[in-house]
């Protein structure tokens, strides 16, 4: 349970962050544009592997879950507890700097 809210915090955040900053303002993001002219032609060829390496980053980050919701413990031990506030701390900082 304590992994489902703070991954759903964490998704809500950068949704809405990404809602607004990205979707409603219709911009892309200027690291990507910078990316584009610094290329130029051959962008989309660099662009490609960058993005399909934060995928595959994404899905072996999140392989964590997987072994944490494997544990059917209903108490809590100091390193869940620790491990939750560490990412509480990081959601709030995340937003802190995205506004």
């Amino acid at each position: 349970l304590l992994i489902g809210v703070l991954a759903g915090f964490w998704s809500f955040r950068l949704g809405t962050y990404l809602l607004k900053d990205r979707i409603l303002k219709g911009a892309e993001d200027g690291r990507y544009q910078a990316m584009r002219e610094h290329w130029g032609e051959k962008a989309n060829l660099y662009l490609l592997p960058f993005f399909l390496a934060q995928a595959l980053l994404s899905a072996l980050l999140s392989t964590v879950y997987i072994s944490l919701l494997q544990n059917p413990s209903e108490t809590l031990t100091l390193w869940e507890i620790l491990g939750a506030a560490l990412m509480a701390v990081s959601i709030i900082g995340e937003t802190i700097a995205d506004n």
